[in-house]
């Protein structure tokens, strides 16, 4: 398993990074997943469009919007992109700098 970290300045609900995904990825061989790979049962961010809820583990609390979709080629390699905004419950929403995350897991 390998994986990787980006963040950059992209507007919610940054359409041209998840357009450019499916685009460039299903050009390579990939499908995505209608469920999630780990949580049968559980729709992908391709069915449902993004999400967003309070995450309390940190302080102070944020609000997150989050998008996962995961991703599966022929030979059943997975790949998993994660993005999400988030900032303090009581600020000015901030849904300007997007974070991803791509974990990549080798089919064996």
């Amino acid at each position: 398993m390998r994986s990787s970290y980006i963040q950059s300045l992209i507007d919610y609900p940054a359409p041209s990074v998840t357009d450019q995904l499916l685009k460039t990825l299903s050009d390579k061989g990939w499908s995505p997943l209608k469920e999630d790979y780990l949580n049968p049962g559980l729709p992908t961010s391709f069915v449902r469009g993004w999400s967003s809820y309070e995450d309390m583990t940190k302080k102070p609390t944020s609000v997150v919007y989050s998008w996962k979709t995961d991703w599966q080629n022929a030979k059943g390699d997975v790949l998993v992109y994660a993005m999400k905004y988030s900032y303090p419950v009581n600020s000015k929403p901030d849904k300007s700098n997007l974070s991803v995350v791509v974990i990549f897991v080798e089919a064996k």
